[in-house]
């Protein structure tokens, strides 16, 4: 089940000061929900160059795609009253990553949806762009929804058949908020980053304890705080 950013920045602060200390607790809550913020940027920003330098390296004109491990889903309600519209843009909850010279919005990777009387998501929806939605348009009636992103926190639809469709399931790459959800499987590699940040950002300052809870060494050097603010 995903976490809350804040909750996991939370347990990043708890296991740092069980074991580090800092002068007068120079970290706050707020500075690790920044930091695992950025740590979580740091992680899907990576995976992306990654699996787009292997993309580009093998010549595939693709789009980059996430292991379903490290996605987070959102299941929407489609409005009774709209479920058969030809188009249709609804709410994301929370947004979704946007990353640089990404003209697919891969953040958004997959979308599935339900019929009416139907308990499971087993329709999967079609990939196209805003761009494109116009073409789509043009194309003959078909038996298929289509989705694209049509903004950071909102996701279009295009019904041709005008499908009966009650629900749909979002796979997707959640942008950097404070209740952004964290999948469970990357938490603790989160934390982990977390915690190498603050202590890159507060060499001179953060102490390692000892078995006995004392500290290491004794603290010589200051620093202005707001130096490390990104």
């Amino acid at each position: 089940m995903p976490l809350a950013l804040k909750y996991v920045a939370t347990q990043a602060m708890d296991n740092f000061y069980q074991t580090y200390k800092s002068d007068e607790n120079f970290f706050t809550l707020q500075d690790f929900i920044q930091y695992c913020g950025n740590a979580i940027s740091d992680f899907y920003s990576g995976m992306w160059k990654e699996k787009y330098g292997e993309l580009k390296a093998d010549r595939k004109d693709e789009i980059v795609t996430f292991d379903t491990g490290v996605l987070t889903y959102a299941d929407i309600k489609i409005p009774a009253n709209t479920k058969t519209n030809a188009s249709l843009t609804i709410d994301m909850p929370g947004g979704v990553m946007v990353f640089p010279y990404d003209q697919n919005n891969c953040g958004l990777q997959s979308v599935f949806f339900k019929k009416d009387e139907c308990e499971d998501f087993d329709n999967r929806a079609i990939r196209t762009t805003i761009f494109q939605k116009s073409q789509i348009k043009n194309i003959g009636i078909v038996d298929r929804l289509f989705y694209y992103l049509d903004s950071g926190n909102k996701i279009g639809l295009i019904n041709r058949r005008m499908l009966p469709v009650s629900d749909i399931r979002v796979y997707y790459v959640p942008a950097i908020t404070d209740d952004m959800p964290v999948p469970e499987s990357i938490a603790y590699r989160i934390i982990a980053a977390t915690i190498q940040l603050i202590k890159e950002s507060g060499k001179g300052v953060v102490v390692s304890r000892e078995n006995g809870n004392n500290p290491n060494k004794i603290l010589e050097t200051e620093i202005d705080k707001s130096q490390f603010k990104p």
